[in-house]
């Protein structure tokens, strides 16, 4: 199934995209969010644990927050030595962030932030990762799901930082039993990026994404505050597991 709808999103996108801008991504992603509900649907699945729709604890959410965070500090990292490396992957870049601002700022940070936090979080996070899961390891539910996450952006910069962030979406998908969590923190991402290309000043009172090159202190300080803010983040979701496990073998 995602095999048939990467391909057909692979042609469709290009051509709702030229004749619709950004509405065309729009469309797509109402048919990411579409395929995996109709196919579950006709599966007859249990629709609350395949999409994990359960209200997310607080400490799931702030859990979510720092985790984020310091995923976004690696994944920076990652991506500003990919640059170095292939220059002309920023052309690819910088042509979508054009077609984002000729959209307004309302429309964009519907189609870019809103809209994808839920259709794929429901595609990757609920159904694929769902489905993997029930038959496999959960380190092999997060590693797959994330991989053709990855994928899925068709782009080597978007890979990379697709890569990771499905690692992080998922897991916290898996220690919080909520898909909400993910859509949360995907919403973050995504949505900071629609503000940024809108009031790039703020780049300038952010230290961690207004270099586009690093040196070694640059690189050892993200990568600190981001191993840091990662732990704080698997704490948090982990906050509370062993008392669940003891209740558990008591019961």
């Amino acid at each position: 199934m995602f095999g048939i709808m990467l391909l057909v999103l692979i042609y469709l996108s290009t051509t709702l995209v030229f004749r619709l801008g950004i509405w065309g991504t729009g469309i797509c992603q109402v048919l990411i969010l579409l395929v995996p509900l109709v196919y579950a649907w006709y599966m007859k699945a249990d629709f609350k644990k395949l999409f994990s729709l359960h209200i997310p604890k607080i400490r799931h959410i702030l859990g979510g927050i720092f985790l984020w965070v310091g995923v976004f500090c690696l994944e920076q990292v990652v991506l500003v030595l990919l640059s170095d490396v292939f220059p002309s992957l920023t052309e690819t870049s910088a042509s979508l962030n054009a077609s984002i601002l000729d959209a307004g700022f309302l429309p964009a940070l519907l189609v870019v932030g809103i809209t994808p936090a839920i259709a794929e979080e429901f595609a990757f996070r609920g159904f694929l990762f769902g489905t993997i899961k029930e038959k496999n390891k959960i380190t092999v539910a997060i590693i797959v799901s994330a991989i053709v996450f990855g994928v899925y952006h068709m782009n080597l910069l978007q890979f990379f930082g697709g890569l990771m962030m499905g690692i992080a979406l998922a897991y916290a998908c898996h220690r919080s039993g909520s898909i909400w969590v993910g859509a949360m923190m995907h919403f973050i991402n995504n949505g900071l990026g629609v503000v940024l290309q809108y009031y790039p000043k703020i780049i300038q009172s952010v230290p961690v994404i207004s270099k586009e090159r690093y040196g070694l202190s640059d690189y050892l300080i993200r990568v600190a505050v981001g191993a840091a803010t990662v732990a704080i983040g698997i704490l948090f979701m982990n906050c509370g597991k062993k008392k669940i496990e003891k209740q558990s073998e008591t019961a």
